[in-house]
This record gives C-alpha cells, structure tokens and sequence, in this order.
C-alpha cells in the first residue's frame, strides 16, 4: 500500500491541480511578470535619460583653464572644452555625480557625489579616494587660502563641514540648520561667502565658530551660488529668476549683468574673470563677460530636462495602461458596444 500524503498537503495538491487553482496561481504570476516589466522599461527609460542628459551642476576650472563640469543626473564629471562645448567623461556613472567639484591646492579634482553622500578625490594615478561618506545631499565644496577643505550638505541635509583630508574621516560638523548654504567660496578676507537657498539672501560665515557674521544682500530669487573674481568682486546666479549678479560686497547692493533660463545651478570663473554658468535644465553652459554681460552659448540641449521629465511621467503612465488597464479597459469597450445593440 502507498504511503498517503499528509491532509494539508492534499488539500493544497488538490486546490492547485482544480482549474480554479491554476487560475489563481497564473493571476498571480502575470501580476508578478507585468510589475518586473514595468521595473525595467522603467529602469530602461531612466538610464537613456542620463546617459543623452547631463543636467549640469557645479563647476570649476584649473590652473591651465582646463574646465571640469559635475552632472547629478548623468552621473558623471566631465571635462568640457570651452571653445567647441565637446564633453568627455573622466569620472564614470555613478562615482561621478558631482554636485560640485573644485580644484585643491595639490590640483588633484575634488568632488561631492550628492545621491550617494560622498565626498571624493582623484589622486595623480587617476586613483579615487573617499574622503566623507553618509553625508547625504552633500553639495558645495571650496578650499580656503590655508588648504582646508568645507563642505556643505543641502536638501537631504543642511550642514557646513570641514572635511578631513587624510582620508581618516575624521569630518568636523561646523553648523547646521543654516538654511541651506548651496555653492560657496571663500574671500580674501578668510571669510566664507554663499546663498542661502531656502533664505534668499547671500551670507558671510565665519568658519571657525561657525556664525553668520553678516547679511551681503536679502530678497533675492532662489540664489544657487556664488564666486569671486581676481579683483575681489562677487558675483551670484538665482535660480529663481535666472539673474547672474554682481554684488558689491561693502555696499551691499545687486547689480544684473545677465539674465538666462531660469533654473541656474552654479558659476566658476576662469583666469581673465570670464564668467561660466551651469544650467541644469537647458543643460547648459553659458559665458558672460562680466564688463559687457554679453553671453556665448558654450553648450545647449535643444529639449530641457524638466520636459524630459514630463515625456518620462507619460510614457510611465502609457506603460501602465498598456501592461494593467488594457484588458479590462478593451473588456468594457466590448461590453458596452454588444449593450448598444
């Protein structure tokens, strides 16, 4: 005599081998197989995104002139020729998400990886180091006249740190809830310079104790950053009205020199006080002379990044139709026209 299964498994033998078991397990499974396409296309979508879209951010230039521009979307730094606007990958996807990148004292590239809250450097043997990790949302990043290295955290974060540059990670917290101090730079005068995102206003912060020490200007439209020229004037982009500025810091008083696409992410100045400006909508590069406020278009996309973003929410919603809705969206096309007769 053969040995008879235990009940609950007949039972549930039973159950899977009646039609209506099948039924319920191949439901199931179809469900399973329309989420992971939908997980891919999705994936697909997004990867071509960042692969045609950089979205630039921050960016600044060497001793040379030598441009170096970070992308938070397209996960990568690039080096990008001012004359022809040609673009070449230095940094690969996804250690190369800079939000911001600055040259050091010993010119070896600085960078703030924002998704991944990590600070890096490339060494001479084009080596990447770590030098701050679990700093989410971290952004801005300038050296002092003494080589120490700052940095700021924004949107994910809010705080100012002074970065350890022996790889120790031994970072100091010097303040936060500030207000979100986006691209800053530091003054003659030792003093760091930066907007205040959330604020509206530029600020000069004293980075030993961590204190504001003065409002430059207020009522401003979404400042996104600043720099400071060899003769010592600052200027600044909005990114709220696409303003590019020259603030005359003892005065305290603006002056627009340019007015670009709104959505203005950060500035660098090369060696003639030229001025480049990032835009991470229009993915684009833009140079001002800062006498005339003339402006070169250095690189442009000829679709912006928010309209991608609004084909991508379509086509997302289009794929969902397709594999979930289409079935019962045909099922009572059909019912209402056998209705109809």
């Amino acid at each position: 005599m053969l040995p008879t299964a235990p009940l609950h498994w007949q039972g549930f033998y039973n159950n899977m081998t009646t039609s209506k078991g099948y039924c319920h397990q191949s439901r199931y499974t179809c469900k399973w197989a329309k989420l992971m396409i939908m997980i891919v296309l999705n994936v697909l979508i997004v990867l071509i995104i960042t692969i045609k879209f950089s979205a630039f951010n921050g960016l600044s230039f060497d001793s040379e002139d030598n441009l170096y521009v970070g992308s938070v979307a397209g996960g990568r730094l690039y080096a990008v020729n001012t004359t022809t606007g040609d673009k070449s990958a230095i940094v690969a996807f996804p250690l190369g998400g800079a939000d911001d990148v600055t040259i050091g004292p010993d010119g070896q590239l600085y960078w703030t990886a924002f998704l991944l809250g990590k600070l890096y450097t490339m060494d001479s043997d084009g080596q990447i180091i770590t030098l701050a990790e679990n700093l989410y949302g971290i952004n801005s990043l300038a050296f002092n006249a003494q080589g120490e290295l700052y940095a700021t955290q924004v949107f994910l974060g809010d705080a100012l740190w002074k970065i350890d540059l022996t790889g120790s990670m031994n970072n100091i917290k010097i303040s936060d809830n500030l207000g979100g101090l986006n691209g800053f730079e530091f003054g003659d005068d030792g003093y760091l310079y930066g907007p205040l995102w959330f604020k509206d206003c530029i600020v000069k912060i004293n980075c030993t104790t961590g204190d504001i020490v003065d409002v430059i200007v207020d009522d401003l439209n979404t400042p996104a950053a600043v720099n400071i020229d060899s003769k010592g004037n600052l200027y600044a982009v909005e990114s709220g009205s696409g303003n590019v500025l020259c603030i005359d810091i003892t005065a305290k008083q603006k002056t627009v020199i340019a007015i670009l696409p709104r959505q203005l992410d950060n500035l660098a100045i090369d060696s003639n006080d030229t001025i480049y400006v990032t835009n991470r909508n229009t993915n684009g590069i833009y140079k001002i002379d800062s006498e005339t406020g003339s402006v070169y278009v250095v690189t442009e996309s000829t679709i912006t990044y928010n309209a991608l973003i609004i084909c991508y929410t379509i086509l997302t919603a289009v794929i969902f139709i397709l594999i979930y809705l289409k079935k019962p969206i045909l099922k009572r096309i059909k019912q209402s026209k056998k209705e109809k007769v």
